[in-house]
């Protein structure tokens, strides 16, 4: 799982101590307050990252296992990860690159399981709050055409786990959920014919043999 530098993200260096903390989360807590800023999604956003950091590094049993994440992190020479804040636009902006990625892969190559884990991924908690509590109706839309998109390719079975977050995401948007649940009805009875084809063809094809057979006999 990513590690966010909450350090970085209080503006403290490594190690620094719990008056520190205590110190820039009030300064930036005051800066990035919703109050102070109402309407402001970006700023709102950062708020949110403030808090999340200062929740973890005040919280000695939280700050113990993020500092474990965190050397763990830098053993292996990983980076953090990048940290923006989680606005309906940065949202929209990862969907609209996962897109773009689906559209350039080889569909009859690709991995399906991972293209499922990485839209799971996407559909994280955090993503699925900040989008309804946000409530964009046009970004959301998008978005879920978006993964309409990069679904496309799947089988039924590396889709229907998306089918809640989706739902999650439009539910204050009955046509757009109407929308959503048609399109998941129509690719299950698409992957039932798929499925059963083969059989339904071969049934057709004796019948029609049995057929032709009785006809020849009777003439």
């Amino acid at each position: 799982m990513p590690v966010k530098d909450y350090y970085k993200i209080l503006g403290l260096s490594p190690g620094a101590g719990d008056a520190e903390v205590k110190s820039n989360f009030r300064k930036l807590a005051i800066r990035y307050h919703p109050d102070k800023n109402s309407g402001k999604s970006q700023e709102d956003a950062w708020y949110r990252e403030i808090q999340e950091a200062y929740q973890v590094l005040i919280d000695p049993v939280k700050k113990t296992k993020y500092l474990q994440d965190r050397w763990l992190l830098k053993s292996r020479g990983i980076s953090f990860e990048e940290t923006f804040p989680l606005t309906p636009e940065y949202i929209e902006l990862r969907f609209r690159s996962m897109a773009n990625s689906v559209k350039n892969m080889d569909h009859f190559r690709m991995d399906h399981y991972g293209l499922q884990k990485q839209l799971l991924q996407l559909c994280n908690d955090e993503t699925l709050d900040a989008l309804n509590e946000y409530h964009e109706p046009h970004i959301n839309q998008r978005i879920i055409h978006q993964l309409m998109y990069c679904m496309e390719p799947l089988a039924y079975t590396h889709i229907h786990l998306l089918r809640k977050p989706m739902n999650l995401i439009c539910r204050k948007q009955p046509q757009l959920l109407n929308e959503v649940n048609e399109w998941f009805s129509k690719r299950k009875r698409q992957d039932w014919w798929e499925r059963k084809q083969g059989w339904v063809i071969a049934i057709l094809t004796m019948v029609a043999c049995v057929g032709i057979a009785l006809l020849t006999k009777m003439t």
